[in-house]
């Protein structure tokens, strides 16, 4: 009896220090954790890349909408023409913040779902914990640094090995050296070599970290290789690599989208690249300084030329547009209307004198640049020019979406060589080395790189032909089947490591076929019939989820007007009220 009772006392005594002491630990509790909340600060660095996916292809220099750009800090800090967007601490009053999370109207980024929390967390501590430009905890106040051009790659890297892919895919930019028998081709990150005296692949190829290759260009001299490469919809810069000593140099631009196109002058001093802000910019190589902006398109600038003096740049927007602009003082020097869709490529003659352009409306003209107006024109390709190419003695090479490359010459609008690739033929190069002539290569749509030796004036001559893969490696992958009788389970695997294939002496015309389709081992087959299934499967799915959102939809239009009656019969039921208050 007398151990119950001192057991409840304990108890009871117990309990009293717990309730007087727990509000003290919880507001230490708290205090920590805010205080480790504010030492954890966000800069600016950490919030830029989530700017540059959701908000800076509206939000730039060249488009501000609401006079508002979010590409650098002191552009965000400056704020709109309605105000501030972001204040130090204040996540209610920071637009930034309350728009993205869609707490306010209207909703950022317009018509798409809401930035995913983990990003938004990171806009929100950056707000509350003051704006800081660096990650120092130590640093309070906020100093606006000029932003630096990237002298390289995140990887640092120059090169590392070439890497096998999985299937075979579209090469969409290549570039020939000017005097080396060497090509470069963009791949998945990297950038391949290909050795023309050997038809192989370098083992290591140009590293360029997360990003994709958009375009190629070897300056004139061949010293230096342009490497436009970026995010779509994210990034966008120039890679400048010294292809002497093999050495990364400062990078140019920095734009909120890929670049479609780009160019140098003869000794590579100034860069020209073309934009999907419908914006021509040309950059000082040395100092990274942009020198110009062109805003005379009126839609993406495809295609971007230097004259071989360097006085003019000429460059062709989607919608069929030529203009050429003077490098010195940045002044249209023409404008050249004809071409009804978009320009695919730019060639200058030898002496300046003429402008020869290719375009998706099948044609190719020839301008004359001291009467400004169109020389010669033919039907190149009927469903359209994809690339243009200056060869040897003035002529020019072309290649179209009928999967035909073929060969000009200017002065007779003639085909004097042509050769039909297995898919669409996307881009076209060429080169001439002391051992060939004249090499070309080619790449078609179906991921086919193709070779081809001395492109004959007379059709007589012989043409050799060679057919280069990609390194391709097929994974090991497991396949499982239920035979009908019995529940047993039959497990299958392929691996293997392609690299290249030779077409030798192939005729003039098509290209011959790889592999008939009667060959085809059955692994191929089993993976088309699991294709097959996993689309008819992400179909259904797709089906389901666009009846959800319907009935989502109904379900808030309907919660809608249930609150709009009941917003009514509260203000009538307080009406009702009033008189009998008084």
């Amino acid at each position: 009896m007398l151990w119950s009772r001192v057991s409840k006392l304990i108890v009871f005594e117990l309990l009293l220090v717990l309730f007087i002491l727990a509000p003290h630990a919880f507001a230490q509790s708290m205090t920590g954790s805010e205080a480790d909340f504010d030492s954890e600060r966000v800069s600016f660095d950490a919030v830029q890349p989530i700017l540059r996916k959701h908000c800076v292809r509206c939000h730039n220099e060249d488009q501000p909408r609401g006079d508002l750009v979010l590409s650098s800090l002191d552009k965000v800090l400056a704020g709109s023409s309605s105000g501030p967007v972001v204040v130090a601490g204040k996540l209610d009053e920071s637009p930034l913040y309350t728009l993205m999370a869609h707490l306010d109207t209207p909703k950022m980024p317009p018509n798409k779902p809401q930035v995913p929390q983990r990003e938004l967390n990171v806009i929100e501590r950056w707000i509350v914990s003051g704006l800081a430009d660096e990650a120092s905890p130590a640093k309070t106040k906020l100093q606006v640094q000029e932003s630096k051009p990237q002298s390289a790659p995140q990887s640092q890297k120059v090169y590392s090995p070439l890497r096998a892919i999985p299937q075979a895919s579209a090469v969409r930019a290549i570039a020939a050296h000017p005097s080396e028998p060497v090509v470069v081709l963009a791949g998945l990150h990297q950038v391949a070599i290909l050795d023309l005296n050997t038809a192989q692949f370098a083992a290591q190829a140009i590293e360029i970290g997360e990003r994709n290759v958009s375009a190629l260009r070897f300056s004139p001299d061949g010293r230096i290789l342009l490497i436009a490469a970026g995010i779509v919809g994210e990034s966008g810069t120039v890679l400048v690599l010294d292809w002497m000593t093999k050495q990364w140099l400062p990078s140019v631009g920095d734009e909120s989208d890929n670049i479609q196109s780009v160019d140098c002058n003869a000794d590579a001093s100034q860069i020209a690249i073309g934009t999907t802000s419908r914006t021509v910019k040309t950059f000082d190589r040395t100092t990274q300084k942009e020198l110009h902006v062109h805003r005379k398109h009126t839609d993406w600038v495809m295609s971007v030329a230097y004259s071989h003096d360097g006085i003019v740049v000429a460059s062709g927007d989607r919608f069929g547009g030529i203009h050429v602009w003077e490098t010195e003082s940045g002044n249209e020097f023409a404008s050249l209307r004809g071409h009804t869709s978009g320009i695919t490529g730019l060639v200058w003659s030898g002496d300046g004198n003429r402008l020869t352009s290719a375009s998706l409306d099948g044609s190719v003209r020839v301008w004359n640049m001291h009467t400004l107006e169109t020389e010669k024109q033919w039907l190149a390709h009927e469903r359209g020019v994809l690339s243009l190419e200056r060869g040897p003695e003035d002529s020019i090479i072309t290649s179209g979406r009928d999967g035909w490359i073929r060969k000009w010459t200017t002065d007779k609008s003639k085909v004097v060589w042509q050769s039909q690739l297995a898919d669409e033929a996307i881009a076209v190069c060429s080169i001439g080395t002391p051992t060939h002539p004249e090499i070309l290569i080619g790449t078609d749509a179906a991921g086919g790189i193709y070779r081809f030796n001395r492109l004959a004036i007379t059709e007589a001559e012989p043409v050799s032909g060679m057919s280069i893969l990609w390194p391709i490696s097929y994974q090991a992958r497991v396949f499982a089947t239920i035979a009908p009788t019995a529940p047993k389970r039959v497990i299958r695997t392929d691996s293997r490591d392609r690299t290249s294939e030779s077409l030798t002496d192939a005729p003039v015309g098509r290209m011959k076929s790889e592999q008939p389709l009667s060959q085809v081992e059955p692994i191929f087959a089993s993976d088309l019939e699991e294709s097959r299934r996993a689309l008819e499967s992400i179909e259904q799915s797709l089906e389901l989820t666009y009846r959800t959102a319907e009935q989502l939809e109904e379900s808030v239009a309907r919660l809608k007007q249930l609150i709009v009656l009941q917003e009514a019969r509260l203000k009538q039921a307080e009406l009702r009220q009033k008189p009998n208050r008084k």
